[in-house]
């Protein structure tokens, strides 16, 4: 499989002071208890795996409790047409933003799987967007997303992946300071919690989930 970075995902990350480089971290998450392995898409190689707050003070729509997802919208990866109406199919919704070029998030893609598989019938699903699929003319790069068909279909994460439009595509990463970021949203889109950077192991991932839910009752 081929993995890139297109020129526009690199320019926007830096204007916003976000990627400059990647790396790749084995300190645990200190939130999480337990044995994970932690890693980090950024420039500030000495933050490691860490929560940031959700920002919600820059959504135009109105809806004040989703922030950056409202904007969500563009095509799952088989093609059909998705928004943030897909929330609401869902107790909890785990928004994982990733990107093709991105060890790291390729790396959990497979326990993502099993937890997408295993956390169903605990009102959860898991929900990919594909961060890094427009060259540096803003146009779709097919090729990514062709790669990132294979990716979903090599490391079983064969949840729904959502390309984003244009618009949605540059809002979510306009607050995202590394891949892989993942949001928790509820069933009416709203966020829950803080956003997690960093990928993690399956064992990370269910504690990490497991808390959110019970912090939902």
């Amino acid at each position: 499989m081929k993995k890139r970075v297109s020129l526009l995902l690199v320019l926007v990350l830096l204007l916003c002071g976000c990627l400059a480089a990647c790396s790749e971290s084995d300190t645990a998450d200190p939130s999480v208890s337990g044995n994970t392995t932690a890693y980090v898409e950024e420039a500030d190689t000495t933050k490691e795996q860490q929560n940031i707050p959700v920002q919600t003070t820059k959504d135009p729509t109105g809806q004040t409790g989703m922030g950056d997802l409202a904007y969500l919208k563009g095509q799952t990866l088989d093609g059909k047409d998705a928004d943030s109406e897909i929330f609401k199919n869902a107790k909890l919704t785990v928004v994982n933003v990733w990107g093709t070029f991105c060890s790291p998030c390729i790396k959990e893609l497979p326990h993502l799987g099993e937890i997408a598989k295993e956390y169903q019938d605990k009102g959860v699903q898991i929900i990919g967007v594909v961060a890094d699929v427009y060259d540096q003319d803003s146009q779709l790069d097919a090729a990514v997303v062709d790669d990132a068909k294979d990716i979903a279909q090599q490391t079983g994460a064969d949840y729904v992946h959502i390309v984003p439009d244009f618009a949605s595509c540059r809002i979510i990463l306009s607050n995202m300071t590394a891949f892989p970021t993942t949001y928790f949203v509820d069933g009416e889109g709203n966020f829950i919690g803080k956003a997690t950077v960093g990928a993690m192991d399956k064992a990370g991932w269910e504690e990490k989930i497991d808390a959110v839910l019970a912090s939902m009752e």
